[in-house]
């Protein structure tokens, strides 16, 4: 495992921002808490290249908290085959041919191109049913479907 702190984030290049779009006190609120943030590299696996993440301070000042994080990041590569956080991993899996589809619909064609070459899709089947539990928590936190946020 490789921990690594960096300079200030690149995300901070907000401020071109026009008015209109942005009021000063919503882009002031928004560089307030970019500077709050800290970037670390992290490798959790030899086989994984190293991940940039910007943190809050309060999660990097805290051993317990950042603790906490990188064991969540270090869970979601649960594999050699997902080279990326799961939640990207995942939206790859709703899209087909460059164009959004969905969960159930990419699965299908997976599934489909699977059973048609004479392939086993029970391990698929099982890990389409872990996607919808994860699909459905990212879904309650954000008070939306991803579909809605899609179209």
């Amino acid at each position: 495992m490789l921990v690594a702190f960096g300079a200030e984030p690149a995300s901070q290049q907000v401020d071109h921002l026009p008015e209109r779009y942005c009021p000063k006190k919503d882009m002031d609120d928004i560089v307030e808490a970019l500077n709050g943030l800290s970037v670390i590299y992290f490798r959790p696996y030899g086989w994984l290249p190293a991940l940039r993440m910007e943190l809050p301070s309060t999660i990097i000042a805290s051993n317990t908290r950042l603790s906490i994080v990188l064991e969540g990041v270090t869970r979601q590569f649960f594999s050699p085959a997902v080279i990326e956080p799961y939640p990207l991993f995942l939206a790859d899996r709703m899209v087909k041919e460059d164009e959004y589809v969905g969960l159930e619909d990419r699965m299908k064609y997976v599934l489909d191109k699977l059973a048609d070459a004479g392939i086993d899709t029970e391990r698929v089947r099982n890990r389409l049913e872990e996607n919808r539990l994860i699909k459905d928590k990212i879904e309650a936190i954000i008070g939306k479907t991803i579909d809605s946020l899609m179209k």
